[in-house]
């Protein structure tokens, strides 16, 4: 049974795109982060599969200013049901420098989206749990895959907080944009 899921489009510095999610085509209750890269008229440059643990899926890929690459998503042990952030950083040739995860052991938290900062590191969002209620993490990594600092966000709502997107404003900080549940209040 293959199936393949895609989450995640960017532009590349040559014009091109880069597309991201996950595939089911790799073995039996599996799933692999799945990486494109196409050009304008849709031929594939390259197609990179990941496959880290049990379940991988890429929500975001970007290339870097070094024209390397950040895969951003969330990875799932074999044995454990919980999810954890994800980035995985590939040079232009897609080796993987380095694959990190961003979340403590017990608490399931998936990246939902990137961007790359000035400095050449990320700044990522996803969501996470704060005493039971679905909330925001935003996430600084360095270039080097060193998470430099991290904040929960949230309106402690029981129904939850749902990110979407960040971006970097033109003054250098942070938006973040999604959904709540909470009512009037």
């Amino acid at each position: 049974f293959s199936y393949d899921n895609f989450f995640g489009f960017s532009l590349t510095g040559d014009g091109n795109y880069l597309l991201c999610g996950y595939t089911g085509s790799i073995g039996a209750n599996r799933e692999g982060a799945l990486l494109y890269k196409i050009n304008t008229t849709g031929s594939i440059v390259w197609q990179k599969i990941i496959q880290h643990t049990l379940i991988d899926h890429t929500h975001k890929l970007l290339e870097n200013y070094e024209g390397a690459y950040y895969a951003a998503g969330h990875t799932q042990p074999a044995g454990s049901s919980n999810g954890a952030m994800w980035v995985v950083k590939m040079d232009s040739a897609q080796n993987i420098l380095w694959d990190s995860t961003y979340s403590s052991p017990n608490v399931t938290e998936h990246i939902h989206d990137a961007e790359l900062t000035p400095d050449g590191g990320l700044i990522v969002l996803g969501h996470s749990y704060d005493n039971s209620f679905l909330v925001y993490r935003l996430a600084k990594i360095d270039k080097n895959g060193k998470l430099q600092w991290s904040k929960k966000y949230g309106t402690m709502s029981n129904l939850g907080d749902t990110p979407y997107e960040v971006r970097i404003t033109s003054h250098g900080n942070y938006g973040m944009f999604g959904s709540s549940e909470a009512g009037p209040g």
